[in-house]
């Protein structure tokens, strides 16, 4: 009887099941939702500041050595319950 439990819970498990029947991995849970994103830089390479690339800004701003950007944009992740 015992032997019949564990084969249904390892059938029913959302993950790796170990020996004895535990969940290893649990599911994974996607995430999406929105950013706002700040960039302050004093690099300057080629006469432009800024050292990433970015797609456009929604608000610049050039200080005497320093510039900033801000922008919108989206985060995605997967959440891994362990």
């Amino acid at each position: 009887m015992l032997r019949e439990f564990r084969r249904i819970k390892r059938n029913q498990s959302c993950g790796t099941v170990g020996t004895n029947g535990d969940r290893i991995l649990k599911p994974a849970l996607p995430l999406i939702g929105p950013s706002f994103n700040v960039y302050v830089t004093r690099k300057k390479i080629n006469g432009e500041y800024g050292t990433i690339n970015i797609p456009y800004t929604v608000y610049e701003h050039e200080y005497a050595d320093k510039k900033l950007f801000m922008w919108i944009g989206l985060n995605v992740g997967v959440s891994l319950k362990l």
